[in-house]
């Protein structure tokens, strides 16, 4: 239950709260201008207090203000079998919270924002162990709701928000057993790790089964091929001197042609040769008629006998060339032979043997493809290991689904009971009445929903905010638990008929007088529905600040602000 909401400026206008209705009002002055606004009066700035108090971040709150940097912020309030707290929170150390047990101490002790939040979840929601979906943070917000989107559904405070933490606190708050849906949530949670996980291996279990065989049949061709390798350590000076033959070879065979053709030359020679003798020259004169002497006679013979030397010498000399150049290529084709011989063994050598850069080469080949398998393997591992554990998460779900299905049917009385209260409520506020739908999927995962009869406004959608956050108020109270009081903003109010209105107002008044606890709204004045107040309800008598935008004393910061953050907060 809330007693006090007020600052360390002398000029904000303290609230004060008393048990049941409260009702805070803004209006909009006759004077005031174009750029004033209701929205400037601070109403909403009362709920972003309240919830800094109790613990908040400043991230995208109106108070994170440079003109409130020196401003602190205290509520005073009591907590079923708790007592009476007063804290105080300053803007300027908002991880810092002062705390008082009781009004006449003058001591207070200081905690961290963590601290104190922690406490609060103990002493508001019996929270027990650490759980990422329940905690005060995200429990206190259902009885206290900020910003449009948490006006757009009962069950979701932010918009996209996911399913399975709400599914927990739904339970939590209405009294179901949440710690079968927890577990379900954990279940999906890790589920989908898990198929993310598979999902990130890229590839199914036949693809990197056959990429396995096919590496592994490349791998032992390779190491036979290592094993058989032999590595001579001259490999290089081998093939430099295999080289060296080779153009050795062909110059020789070169020059042993060159000789074939010269001896070839030198018998043609020898074939052409003719010897001229003196008979021809005698037959030539006896054809003159003409008789030699035997003086001319005598020296045509010697003639013929110089010309017949001349011949005989360079048919000698020929076949003296003939007979040594015959030598010189049989030598030259003896050593083209050993050369050819001497070439054979090394290539013999170099194909029977490789080189150590050749054997790196592939040894390094080798290595590659053992890690890729190796790599292959691991992934083929990991895919068949995270199949198992789907197949072993999946027997599990069945035993959680039939665990949350009988646990859910035992609990049928108090989720009747929350089924009942909507259903009162909304008979309250609407002649067709409406529902809160409890059940389990197919699945056993929690479904819930909430509907009129005539459910085709938006207004109506605010109305279901109002009768789901009014049964949860009414389940905790009614267990002495939780905050103690219902905070709904003006906005709920929007394009809501005023007949409606007016029934929410007083339908609000008579639940929290009868469970004990607060119900505080804040309301614009041309919104308040004065017409349709029957039996004497006189909202005036709920008023307990009136709010306005007829300058800063009527405003609930006593001042008006720029709309500006603080950097760095």
């Amino acid at each position: 239950m809330l007693h006090e909401v007020f600052a360390s400026n002398p000029d904000f206008q303290s609230i004060y709260f008393r048990p049941g209705l409260n009702v805070v009002t803004a209006a909009r002055s006759i004077d005031s201008g174009e750029r004033d606004s209701r929205n400037g009066a601070g109403k909403s700035t009362l709920l972003e207090i309240i919830h800094f108090c109790l613990g908040s971040s400043l991230d995208k709150s109106p108070l994170n203000n440079s003109d409130l940097s020196q401003w602190s912020f205290g509520l005073s309030f009591t907590l079923p079998y708790s007592g009476r707290y007063e804290v105080d929170r300053a803007l300027c150390k908002p991880n810092s919270v002062s705390i008082k047990t009781s009004p006449e101490s003058k001591a207070s002790q200081v905690v961290s924002n963590k601290n104190w939040t922690d406490t609060l979840g103990e002493k508001v929601f019996p929270l027990g162990e650490p759980n990422p979906n329940l905690s005060f943070r995200s429990l206190f917000p259902y009885f206290a709701r900020r910003g449009a989107d948490a006006y757009s559904s009962p069950f979701d405070l932010v918009r996209k928000q996911s399913l399975g933490p709400v599914r927990v606190r739904v339970a939590y708050l209405l009294g179901l057993n949440w710690m079968d849906f927890q577990a379900l949530e954990n279940f999906d949670s890790e589920l989908k790790g898990l198929t993310e996980k598979r999902k990130a291996l890229g590839a199914s279990e036949g693809t990197l089964n056959a990429e396995r065989l096919k590496l592994e049949a490349r791998v032992r061709r390779e190491r036979d091929a290592l094993e058989n390798f032999k590595v001579h350590p001259q490999y290089q000076e081998m093939e430099r001197l295999a080289s060296e033959l080779t153009a050795q070879i062909g110059h020789l065979s070169e020059d042993i042609i060159l000789q074939k053709e010269r001896i070839d030359r030198y018998k043609e020679a020898i074939a052409q040769e003719v010897e001229s003798t003196s008979l021809d020259v005698e037959r030539i004169f006896s054809e003159a008629q003409l008789v030699f002497s035997d003086l001319i006679k005598k020296n045509l013979q010697q003639s013929r006998d110089f010309h017949r030397q001349i011949i005989e010498n360079r048919r000698q000399y020929l076949e003296r060339e003939i007979r040594e150049d015959g030598h010189r290529v049989l030598e030259m084709e003896s050593r083209r032979s050993s050369l050819i011989e001497s070439r054979a063994e090394i290539l013999s050598v170099l194909r029977t043997h490789g080189a150590l850069q050749a054997y790196q080469r592939l040894s390094e080949q080798h290595s590659k493809l053992n890690e890729e398998l190796v790599i292959v393997n691991h992934q083929l591992g990991q895919l068949r290991k995270l199949e198992a554990e789907i197949a072993e998460l999946r027997r599990k779900d069945s035993d959680l689904q039939e665990r949350a299905s009988h646990n859910f049917q035992e609990m049928g009385v108090l989720r009747d009971e929350a089924v009942a209260l909507f259903s009162e409520f909304a008979e309250e506020l609407y002649d067709e009445g409406g529902t809160l739908l409890l059940e389990l999927d197919p699945r056993a995962r929690l479904k819930f929903d909430a509907y009129f009869r005539n459910d085709s406004s938006q207004s109506v959608g605010a109305m279901k905010v109002f009768c789901f956050d009014l049964v949860v108020a009414t389940l905790w109270a009614r267990k002495g638990l939780g905050p103690g009081f219902l905070f709904h903003d003006s906005m709920i109010f929007d394009g809501v008929d005023e007949r409606q209105k007016a029934r929410a107002l007083r339908l609000a008044e008579k639940v929290s007088r009868t469970y004990g606890f607060q119900y505080i709204c804040t309301i614009n004045t041309d919104q308040i529905p004065w017409q349709e107040f029957e039996d004497g309800f006189d909202l005036n008598d709920y008023v307990i600040r009136e709010l306005s935008d007829d300058g800063p004393q009527g405003k609930l910061l006593g001042r008006q602000f720029e709309s500006r953050s603080r950097p760095g907060q």
